[in-house]
């Protein structure tokens, strides 16, 4: 097996030894391992290179990164893989552990995969501790070990401008924390639409034109996109799609062109347009036939290959079909009482926010979600047939009352399995969030960089040191 093949399987066993076994345990199976070794060099003719293992012993022996180390070393090095899981787990470990002459002759392969299960806040600090970790984070090696680990935080980035510099923080919903964020590397006049795959997508106006930009504010790389087809336009609606399994994106803009001449009795005529970008051939391409609704965007979704778009001034949500390249209206059912609503994304899953009036005061926030769509005959779905939405749950009216005002300004985002929700009101920026799975509403405080009177906004992160611009 090539190095190439080696390294394709490591990071899965490193996965599974990182949360399957205890110490003791990893001890045992070592020195089972051995005696089974033993025996198999005392069996006749003394040869171990043609004898066959037991079939989990060899499968151990092609992928384990510790294998192609001296067996002396092999217990040391999983007590250290061992002992580097403690750490990213915020325990202390005794001063004598970390034994300097062991950890610095660790294998290039063992250092990556340590390296690679390391939090958001860690590499940050990874480029200051020596030349080579910085370079190590940047290394073909490390990246491709770095792009097998299966998951990532989805954290929440508020963004904030301050003296015309940007400032972000991410909050980690899962352990409620935050992280300041660098923005170093992007210009100070651009305005971020959002980001996908640990990019983001920017935007900034370049001698009279509109330029969108794509920057990986981890790797702080960044490149200008080729020329829009229709320079100007006024943006309407920018989202991107990330798609992790080649390492491309797309992006979709929806732009208002130059009124037209006016209509008798209409006024002047709109007209939106809509391109795509496909960093796979680092090109536009326009689409014809774009709704004018899309000028009052109120959120979006991408569920079923499509992305789902819910506009203040129908009824009816407008979705794009990104494989057919059109729009497409979806009928969507108990829309009715929802009207004051933000649509927003929760890995794939679309979700209403809605304020709830009573007696021309907002009492409350509510959250709605579609009900499933069921196929006769064993079809596949339509993801453009229609949808019935359905209360899920509504936050209590006492915490309510503490996180917001009824005169504030209103902010929603979908994180992971969370939904964020921002009031800008009473002279601060106050968060809130909602557990999908466990239906819990939580205050969040702390954030580093908040300020009523600079919010841009927020949205996902998933940071990515592989995502390539």
């Amino acid at each position: 097996m090539d190095a190439k093949d080696i390294s394709s399987e490591r990071p899965t066993v490193a996965a599974e030894s990182m949360k399957g076994l205890t110490l003791e345990e990893e001890e045992r199976e070592h020195s089972t391992s051995e005696d089974d070794e033993e025996k198999v060099s005392q069996k006749p003719g003394g040869n171990t290179e043609g004898a066959a293992l037991p079939s989990g012993e060899a499968e151990s022996a092609k992928t384990t990164p510790a294998a192609t180390v001296a067996r002396p070393a092999r217990a040391r090095l999983l007590q250290m893989v061992l002992h580097g899981k403690a750490l990213l787990k915020g325990n202390e470990a005794p001063a004598e552990d970390l034994n300097e002459n062991i950890w610095s002759k660790l294998p290039d392969e063992v250092m990556d995969l340590v390296l690679a299960w390391l939090p958001l806040s860690a590499f940050f600090r990874m480029r200051c501790v020596c030349r080579k970790w910085n370079h190590i984070i940047s290394s073909p090696n490390f990246l491709d070990t770095y792009s097998r680990v299966p998951f990532r935080t989805a954290f929440f980035l508020h963004l904030i401008r301050v003296n015309g510099v940007l400032m972000a923080a991410c909050h980690d919903p899962t352990v409620n924390r935050w992280q300041r964020l660098p923005l170093d590397s992007i210009p100070v006049n651009a305005y971020i639409h959002g980001g996908a795959g640990g990019l983001f997508c920017c935007q900034r106006v370049v001698n009279a034109f509109l330029v969108l930009s794509v920057c990986n504010p981890l790797t702080k790389k960044w490149r200008d996109l080729p020329p829009m087809p229709n320079l100007n336009t006024a943006t309407c609606f920018v989202k991107m799609i990330a798609n992790p399994t080649n390492n491309t994106y797309k992006i979709v803009r929806v732009g208002q062109l130059q009124p037209l001449p006016p209509v008798r009795n209409n006024g002047a005529r709109i007209e939106l347009c809509t391109e795509i970008y496909d960093s796979g051939t680092d090109s536009w391409t326009p689409i014809e036939h774009t709704p004018t609704d899309l000028r009052f965007i109120q959120g979006s979704s991408i569920c079923d290959g499509a992305v789902q778009c819910r506009t203040s001034t129908t009824r009816r949500m407008i979705a794009f079909d990104m494989a057919r390249s059109r729009w497409t209206e979806i009928f969507a059912r108990n829309l009715d009482p929802i009207l004051d609503s933000k649509l927003v994304d929760c890995d794939g899953r679309p979700y209403l926010v809605t304020r709830v009036w009573k007696g021309g005061q907002m009492e409350s926030i509510d959250v709605w979600g579609q009900k499933p769509r069921i196929a006769g005959n064993g079809s596949a779905v339509d993801p453009f047939s229609d949808v019935e939405w359905e209360e899920i749950d509504r936050m209590p009216s006492a915490l309510f009352r503490q996180w917001s005002s009824s005169a504030g300004l209103f902010y929603h985002v979908g994180v992971g399995d969370y939904i964020y929700s921002t009031c800008l009101a009473r002279g601060d920026t106050k968060l809130i969030t909602y557990s999908l799975l466990t239906r819990r509403w939580q205050l969040i405080d702390g954030c580093p960089v908040s300020h009523i009177n600079t919010f841009l906004g927020g949205f996902e992160f998933r940071p990515r040191l592989d995502a390539a611009v």
